[in-house]
């Protein structure tokens, strides 16, 4: 199986947003994670959750996921549990949710999750989650199935970034797979310096940073090859270890 067959929905310098009506997404920038991103999705969700969809068809917009279960259905089943971190308004929850046991729609924005509910009205499989941007505390130790976290975590605080890794390993089951988009830096490149209050800024991680942050349970079993010279983003293949700490 290829492990690793839905290529990026993502500019390649990690922004979104700003294409002339609407504003960059770096003007919603408080330090407010929860209050930045309500901004963002009362401005316009579609187009800071898919950069140039803010002026697309809807359908354009929810038909962009179509595909997303073929690419991973490997990975999960009707028995599985999964956890979309950072669901936005519900794009690629409505391609899996209705193919899943139980979906926990997680978000940091209150005004994205309600945009989502309603998208999403009648699939009761589905948990709303409003957390606080760090931690997964309502969703049990070794519970999850499958985790997958589309073009969210380039733009949270590193120090977000390292709490949500960390709160991935520790609900997944053991062999259990996170598939993530994020930043990539080659090893030995500077780091870009961006304010830790920032949340929006794409932030770029090298294999071993993501590795140190993903901690002793979890395993890197793949990444994607760049989509071009100047590629920002890299997704990213995880197995949760059958034995191992976090």
């Amino acid at each position: 199986m290829n492990e690793l067959t839905e290529p990026s929905q993502a500019p390649d310098d990690g922004s979104a947003g700003g294409n002339g009506r609407y504003p960059d997404g770096r003007a919603f920038a408080t330090g407010d994670m929860k209050a930045d991103w309500d901004a963002r999705a009362k401005a316009c969700a579609k187009e800071y959750v898919l950069t140039g969809y803010g002026d697309k068809p809807d359908e354009a917009f929810w038909r962009s996921a179509d595909g997303l279960w073929e690419a991973w259905k490997g990975y999960m089943g009707p028995d599985s549990v999964v956890v979309d971190l950072g669901a936005g308004i519900g794009r690629v929850s409505l391609e899996i949710a209705p193919r899943v046991k139980r979906l926990y729609a997680v978000d940091v924005s209150a005004e994205m999750l309600r945009q989502a509910r309603e998208r999403l009205d009648g699939l009761d499989n589905v948990v709303f989650y409003e957390n606080d941007g760090y931690s997964l505390e309502r969703i049990p130790t070794r519970s999850v199935d499958f985790v997958y976290s589309m073009l969210v975590l380039h733009h949270a605080p590193e120090s977000a970034l390292r709490a949500n890794l960390r709160e991935v390993a520790r609900v997944l089951k053991p062999g259990g797979r996170f598939w993530f988009t994020i930043g990539w830096r080659k090893e030995g490149e500077p780091k870009r310096s961006i304010n830790e209050r920032d949340t929006f800024e794409g932030r770029a991680y090298t294999r071993s940073e993501l590795r140190r942050a993903l901690g002793r349970g979890m395993k890197i079993v793949a990444v994607s090859p760049p989509q071009g010279p100047s590629s920002f983003f890299r997704e990213v293949l995880a197995r949760r270890r059958r034995y191992g700490l976090l």
